[in-house]
């Protein structure tokens, strides 16, 4: 039993299976799904892909899972890869940013070995909720290109994401100035 769970496959949303994450490396012991082990990972050891736009700290939903996790915890795992140091949220984005925005010392999480395009495909279901930036869709874009789709499999693929609306015009000034000064001649 886990959690008062007496199915721990049964965590409130269909599991991955083999044809969700054809190229996944190590996540399913035998058969099409396989229970993993819980650890606890520090909040501060955990950072967000490039390609994940960043939660709306307003939206009601947010707002009530924040309201739980401040009450209980973070109650379901996160889906982690290790990534330099630490890691990286494939799946949990929000209770992450829950778990941060209360204070959470750590969360619970199941950390596999997965390359750019099996945490793309894992969290893809967010992806198409949540949306994406422009950069974060080029991010998407680049990583199936690397994973061998073609450039019409990736646009195809791609093409459904709702693209979020640009950042405020004081911190796309912002970048605009850092990419300036990124690619300006220093000769100038």
């Amino acid at each position: 039993m886990l959690d008062g769970i007496s199915d721990p496959t049964d965590l409130g949303e269909p599991a991955f299976t083999t044809a969700t994450l054809p190229r996944a490396q190590g996540l399913y012991a035998s058969g099409d799904t396989a229970v993993a082990e819980v650890v606890q990972v520090p909040v501060a050891a955990i950072s967000v892909p490039r390609w994940r736009a960043p939660i709306d700290a307003a939206d009601r939903v947010y707002v009530a899972l924040r309201v739980s996790v401040r009450s209980s915890g973070v109650l379901r795992p996160l889906l982690l890869r290790p990534c330099g140091d630490g890691f990286e949220v494939v799946s949990g984005l929000r209770r992450l940013r829950a778990a941060q925005d209360t204070a959470q010392a750590s969360v619970p999480a199941v950390v596999q070995r997965l390359d750019d395009t099996d945490a793309v495909l894992a969290s893809w279901h967010a992806l198409e909720r949540d949306g994406v930036t422009g950069e974060g869709l080029d991010a998407v874009y680049a990583v199936l290109l690397a994973g061998g789709l073609s450039a019409e499999q990736a646009t195809e693929t791609v093409a459904p994401l709702r693209i979020l609306a640009p950042a405020p015009a004081d911190e796309r000034l912002a970048r605009m100035e850092t990419a300036e000064n990124r690619y300006r001649d220093p000769l100038t």
